[in-house]
């Protein structure tokens, strides 16, 4: 009787620690998709040496993510080009939507 009851006493936290894996798994495939896409969006800064609308749009259709900079001066050849993607999650454990932004850099007019 006692393993019984200790079993249905241990079934929450089991099923909480299941939500919590699918959590992390779901944080970790949108953090690849957005650094996959990360690559092609710093090749594409770095040919034209801004962020243009065109390219906006592109992310925000394949991977429904918003891309910006902080800085709106303008960059000279040579240098670093900051700019950031964010997507936004709902994680099962949470009742609140949580901002997943990575940071990338592109050097302007440098390509092969």
């Amino acid at each position: 009787m006692r393993s019984k009851i200790g079993f249905i006493l241990t079934l929450p936290i089991v099923f909480l620690i299941l939500l919590f894996g699918i959590d992390l798994i779901h944080v970790q495939l949108t953090y690849i998709s957005l650094d996959s896409i990360s690559t092609f969006v710093s090749e594409n800064i770095s040919k034209n040496g801004t962020i243009s609308s065109e390219l906006k749009q592109f992310v925000k259709e394949k991977v429904d993510a918003e891309l910006y900079t902080v800085e709106d001066e303008i960059i000279e050849d040579g240098q670093l080009f900051e700019f950031y993607l964010k997507k936004e999650i709902y994680p099962l454990t949470l009742n609140k939507k949580q901002n997943l932004i990575i940071k990338r850099f592109a050097v302007i007019k440098y390509y092969n």
